[in-house]
């Protein structure tokens, strides 16, 4: 057993010795370590920064749903040149296939150029793969649903016609329920509930008061009818890919709405799917609140009432466009508005005397630019 006295001998031995000789090998290792262990935690955290991209890897795809709401004549030949026909046996929304990027955007083009067309809305939304996502354009409709019945106090006092005492909201307009998931390989499967509510018109339950052959109130209980048309489908699809809905947009005649006119016009919804880059941004306009990647356009700047990127279709003109951008400001100068065409560092510029000018078609990526007095 060593005593107190001896370590304390060899205590000072040690001492004595490093102040002679200096440290030990053992004595520099054990120093030497702390320093040792720190070196090696900073590059243990060097390496982390270094390897924090990989957790990018992890982020979850986004995924761009854009729809497309569109009225359109029931004898329109562009349906039937498309292959989009409606069983007429069927109410409500029918799905009616699959389309491709190019057959899309040939079936948009030609509705474009036929009459009776119209786009109504155009709801988008962008969301994570796999999340369910809502998207509704659509107004508040508030009709009476409980009623007093009408009340004269006397004779020689006025009617009081039928009175609401209750009242219930309709949403009128489009609805869109999707939940898009990026597969493996790149698909898409999409589960989309698109749903379309108008109103049709309204019906009306009371009966005219009279008093001595005379009708001294209509006493109208007008009751609106609403036309609701709705499914839920699931499709695969490559991303870029459509699918169409399709349905009648009034109902057939009842005993209700026998007396009611008839528009006769199909809707048809377009709904399409595109796979978001990480670090891409999905653009929207706010004239139509239709979103896309890369989408063909036209810009015009300067002097008119609503600058700003539109939709470019073929066979535009410098006058479409100014159309759309509602016309010249006040300020605008007619004799020099300049048409910028090609890539920014090569741009090829006409300038154009308008009215003259407003015949010139256009091609997709084209700038007009509108100078002040």
């Amino acid at each position: 057993m060593i005593s107190p006295k001896s370590c304390w001998r060899r205590w000072r031995g040690w001492g004595a010795r490093r102040e002679r000789d200096g440290y030990s090998l053992v004595q520099k290792l054990v120093l030497l370590l702390p320093a040792v262990v720190g070196a090696f935690g900073l590059a243990g955290l060097s390496a982390c920064r270094k390897a924090e991209p990989v957790a990018d890897a992890a982020v979850p795809r986004q995924i761009m749903v854009k729809s497309r709401f569109i009225s359109i004549p029931k004898d329109s030949p562009v349906l039937a040149e498309a292959g989009l026909t409606l069983d007429g046996n069927k109410p409500g929304l029918q799905s009616l296939g699959i389309r491709t990027e190019e057959q899309t955007q040939q079936l948009l083009r030609k509705l474009s150029q036929q009459k009776g067309v119209e786009l109504m809305s155009a709801p988008s939304v962008t969301t994570r793969s796999g999340a369910k996502a809502t998207v509704e354009v659509a107004r508040e409709f508030i009709y009476p649903t409980e009623f007093d019945p009408p009340k004269q106090a006397t004779q020689k006092e006025p009617v009081i016609p039928t009175t609401p005492t209750a009242f219930e909201m309709k949403k009128v307009g489009v609805k869109m329920e999707v939940v898009p998931t990026l597969m493996e390989g790149g698909n898409l499967e999409l589960t989309v509930a698109p749903e379309v509510t108008s109103f049709e018109g309204f019906v009306d339950y009371g009966t005219p008061i009279t008093h001595e052959g005379k009708v001294v109130s209509e006493n109208k209980i007008q009751q609106p009818i609403f036309h609701t048309m709705k499914t839920t489908a699931s499709f695969m699809m490559e991303s870029g890919q459509s699918v169409v809905f399709g349905g009648l947009g009034s109902p057939d005649a009842t005993p209700l709405t026998s007396s009611m006119p008839k528009t006769k016009d199909l809707v048809f919804f377009i709904i399409e799917a595109n796979a978001v880059e990480p670090g891409k941004v999905a653009v929207a306009r706010k004239e139509t609140g239709d979103v896309s990647v890369a989408e063909a356009a036209v810009t015009v700047v300067g002097q008119v009432k609503r600058q700003g990127v539109y939709g470019f279709k073929p066979g535009m003109t410098v006058g479409d466009l100014l159309k759309e951008a509602q016309g010249l400001s006040e300020r605008a100068d007619a004799t020099r508005v300049e048409l910028r065409r090609g890539p920014k560092h090569a741009a090829q510029a006409t300038v154009l005397d308008l009215p003259n000018g407003n015949a010139k078609v256009l091609e997709a990526g084209d700038v007009v630019t509108v100078p002040a007095k």
